[in-house]
């Protein structure tokens, strides 16, 4: 994307802009939030979205945007920390405010995150946080650098939508693309937002934890129990920093597959071996849980030339389905088997189904199912975990598919085509 077209990109994204400014600033509790975009030549700011103004204050920004360059307010050392991706804090008095905005900007310590684009400096996330020294705990800049990442993802898709609009130029497709691109915009808000202030809160309350502790280390029993409780605290934090990874992963793969640009690393691999390090791994952190693992022939041996980490991602996705629909007393079985040139991998749950008007969209991007299906209110897919398992099962020149009735459960399988002779040799000549 050329720089000025992405500028133009995120001038029009204004609605979107004030979902995420609007996020980010109930995450870190700071007083004042903006996001302006940089056009070229010469860097001057033009005003997306802010919160924290008055309204007056607000007009006034807005019609003065593209007056002032990024470095009329920011010294050469900052902006260059900038242009290399770097976030940057700093007390108010660095910052070189023109006398005409003096009165509406308080006595601030500021962090700013640059919004950059693949191949350009597009934009930049500013917030204002009153108060003394360092006021900026390091998840306050995790926050500020995750709103920057899915600001910049959400303007590739507004811009391939935008472009796919103009040509299209049919207003029934324009109606369509703008309720979608809000829908997505609602839930990415949505979802990040559980799993950040869970972590901030968990984060907290350790660190509480913690403090008590050193004042109480004389009490042998009552410290252990103290320990004990932080653990559990920890271990909710860890959820949920591993749910945003999670979610943001799903987003930067799904970006890289409609842009051509997703890598497989693909290597020979057990599949038998493999799926039985998922099974103990998933048992392992679900051990009240019973989870069979059976295999179609007595020495089971499954070689496949794959990509190790994206098979990993669908196994974890399936059985992760089935621990949620499926009752904690009832098992789930996995099953893998050869199937003629292949080998089959199945998950079977016990859970309530899916009703056949839904499985043919199940697999589909941003498809979310309505009533009893395979998504639920803590999922943050967004949609996309099964498209996403659907296409890394296809890139690795396999298939997948179901199998479910109403009330007595589902089977979500996938086979891989088995490395013979023929095809081993033509990948050590590939490889060479």
């Amino acid at each position: 994307m050329s720089p000025q077209k992405a500028w133009y990109a995120l001038t029009e994204m204004k609605d979107l802009a004030q979902h995420l400014i609007l996020l980010a600033k109930q995450e870190i509790d700071c007083d004042q939030i903006g996001m302006f975009a940089l056009s070229s030549p010469g860097e001057y700011l033009h005003l997306v979205a802010v919160s924290g103004f008055a309204p007056e204050e607000a007009q006034f920004l807005q019609e003065r945007t593209g007056i002032h360059s990024l470095s009329d307010y920011f010294d050469a050392e900052v902006v260059a920390n900038l242009h290399v991706g770097h976030v940057c804090q700093f007390s108010r008095d660095r910052v070189h405010i023109p006398p005409e905005y003096e009165k509406m900007m308080r006595n601030q310590n500021v962090l700013i995150a640059p919004l950059s684009t693949r191949d350009s400096f597009i934009g930049v996330l500013i917030t204002g946080k009153q108060g003394h020294g360092n006021v900026y705990s390091q998840e306050n800049i995790e926050v500020v650098k995750a709103i920057a990442t899915l600001s910049v993802l959400v303007l590739e898709r507004f811009f391939v939508m935008y472009e796919w609009m103009q040509s299209q130029a049919n207003a029934m497709a324009l109606e369509e693309t703008n309720r979608r691109m809000n829908d997505f915009l609602n839930l990415t808000s949505h979802e990040l937002n559980t799993p950040l202030t869970s972590l901030m809160g968990n984060l907290q309350l350790a660190q509480h934890r913690l403090q008590q502790c050193e004042s109480e280390n004389t009490d042998k029993p009552r410290l252990a129990r103290s320990f004990e409780r932080m653990q559990h605290v920890l271990e909710k934090a860890w959820s949920s920093a591993w749910q945003m990874k999670h979610l943001i992963n799903h987003m930067i793969d799904d970006s890289l597959l409609q842009s051509g640009n997703l890598v497989l690393h693909k290597q020979h691999h057990d599949m038998a071996e493999l799926t039985r390090e998922i099974v103990e791994d998933v048992q392992e952190t679900h051990p009240q849980r019973v989870i069979r693992l059976s295999f179609a022939e007595p020495q089971p041996d499954y070689q496949v030339y794959i990509d190790r980490a994206r098979i990993q991602d669908i196994l974890y996705c399936f059985l992760d389905n089935a621990l949620i629909y499926t009752a904690n007393e009832s098992p789930i079985n996995v099953w893998v088997g050869k199937q003629d040139v292949s080998v089959r991998v199945a998950v079977c749950d016990q859970g309530p189904g899916i009703p056949p008007e839904e499985q043919p969209h199940v697999w589909k991007r941003f498809y979310r199912g309505k009533g009893v299906s395979i998504q639920h209110e803590l999922d943050l897919s967004m949609g996309l975990s099964l498209y996403l398992c659907k296409r890394f099962v296809e890139l690795n020149e396999g298939q997948v598919g179901l199998h479910s009735t109403p009330g007595m459960g589902a089977v979500f399988w996938f086979s891989l085509p088995l490395i013979n002779h023929d095809s081993e040799i033509s990948h050590q000549i590939q490889s060479n």
